[in-house]
């Protein structure tokens, strides 16, 4: 796979020829082009397709807020580039066409306080990954981290906030994989992980912990929620309730542990289903990329590679990879008895920065054929 994977990105590259990479550093200096990033983002000849390298200045400049509509990869280079956000400096996407993708990676908020993300009335893809804040200092934020109001595919992985929600989804389509979310540094609690409504979330190997939340972890409202992951995953109940929902569907794969303080793990009037809920998601250790897939102990698994597309409703399950630009697969593996399998790639060093990936499983039980929850990644 990893020869496969070093043809696919030869032309991946070719395909980014005709796009423009841009540098961000408040330090200036030779092959630079933008002092900050809300400058960066406003500028006419930075369009659709674009990539912005943005690297940590000389006093700790990183990344500011800022509103856009353009399908643009913003990268922090070297590590977790400092992010500064607060409720009144919010990063906007906002009005993003179908077709287009924003996607953002490699920052942390050094300062105290949540994440700032609105994400409104977008079409087209929005994912966000390793995006991190700690600490909710004295005050507690009373607002949504990450705020999802009307958008058709959002992906987050490995972003880790807390807030009031720290994510809130209406009218939209979004999957959580990896992420870390109702957790502080200070152990304070960080409040209720997600509030969805009218949604169809897709949660995989979550890490869900409110500390104290005395309500629901995660609300769901009239949509349908799907969680996946294995034992080492969690879904807390903190001071209540893992799951509430009203109305809708959830399907909870058994493996994730929900525990709860007081009471059943899920309550509400929604129709609830435990069974195996097939799902990838990755992890790194420097060029070395570990995808992990579970599924039902028996399955075979054949891992797909490609270029992200929307999440989409198929007869197979939810597709996250673009039907036009299959990559390829890894050889089938057989499901351990804990159903859980993993392949691992070297990831060519050469590929550029912000190149987007998509992996998904696509298991085989007995005469069933099912797509699994995919997962997105980044390269930076």
């Amino acid at each position: 796979m990893t020869a496969k994977l070093a043809v696919v990105s030869a032309g991946c590259c070719a395909m980014l020829s005709a796009q423009s990479t841009w540098v961000v550093n408040a330090a200036g200096g030779s092959g630079v082009h933008f002092p900050d990033l809300p400058s960066a983002v406003a500028a006419p000849n930075v369009v659709d397709g674009d990539t912005i390298l943005v690297h940590t200045g000389p006093s700790q400049q990183g990344a500011d807020a800022f509103t856009s509509n353009k399908g643009l990869t913003i990268v922090g280079v070297g590590g977790m580039v400092p992010l500064y956000t607060d409720a009144a400096n919010r990063i906007v996407v906002i009005g993003l066409p179908a077709g287009r993708a924003f996607r953002m990676v490699g920052f942390d908020q050094p300062t105290r306080g949540s994440l700032n993300f609105w994400l409104v009335g977008n079409a087209g893809e929005v994912h966000l990954e390793q995006i991190s804040a700690h600490d909710p200092g004295l005050s507690f934020p009373t607002w949504p981290a990450i705020d999802i109001q009307s958008c058709a595919s959002v992906t987050l992985r490995d972003v880790e906030t807390f807030g009031a929600p720290a994510v809130s989804c209406t009218a939209s389509r979004l999957a959580l994989v990896s992420c870390r979310l109702g957790r502080s540094d200070l152990g304070l609690g960080g409040g209720q992980a997600l509030l969805a409504t009218g949604s169809a979330v897709d949660i995989v190997q979550p890490d869900f912990d409110p500390q104290g939340w005395s309500a629901g972890t995660v609300v769901s409202t009239n949509g349908t929620l799907r969680i996946a992951g294995d034992t080492t995953s969690l879904l807390s109940g903190g001071g209540g309730t893992p799951i509430v929902a009203n109305g809708g569907l959830v399907f909870v794969d058994p493996a994730v542990p929900m525990p709860s303080p007081s009471g059943p793990p899920i309550t509400g009037t929604a129709v609830v289903t435990f069974v195996s809920v097939p799902a990838s998601w990755t992890s790194a250790a420097g060029q070395l990329l570990k995808i992990v897939s579970t599924a039902a102990p028996g399955a075979f698994v054949f891992q797909a590679l490609g270029a992200p597309g929307p999440l989409t409703t198929t007869p197979l399950g939810e597709l996250g990879i673009d039907p036009l630009q299959w990559y390829g697969f890894f050889a089938p593996l057989p499901m351990s008895a804990a159903g859980v399998a993993a392949h691992t790639i070297n990831v060519p060093a050469a590929l550029p920065r912000g190149l987007a990936f998509a992996s998904q499983s696509l298991v085989l039980n007995g005469p069933l054929l099912q797509l699994g929850l995919p997962v997105t990644f980044v390269l930076h």
